[in-house]
């Protein structure tokens, strides 16, 4: 019968405070999420009277890839007081 491996508290300790040292992993936005985030700087973009071709473009040189249907929608959506 094999011996269970055993740990001492040192090993423990160590591990836990390697573990609690640890910095927060950032996995970045979905495309929704990004929408939300940036969906009341698009209705002033819109309110500005910039198109939402336009709107898409500055999204897009910004490395977003937000389609035109989905502007629409946070358009067409009613704002949320935040």
């Amino acid at each position: 019968m094999a011996k269970p491996i055993r740990y001492t508290d040192a090993q423990i300790e160590t591990a836990r405070k390697k573990l609690r040292s640890l910095a927060a992993q950032n996995q970045g936005h979905t495309r929704a999420e990004t929408v939300g985030i940036l969906s009341a700087d698009v209705r002033k973009a819109a309110q500005k009277g910039y198109s939402i071709r336009q709107i898409r473009e500055v999204l897009t040189e910004a490395g977003l890839a937000i389609s035109l249907d989905r502007l629409k929608v946070v358009l067409n959506a009613p704002e949320e007081n935040s």
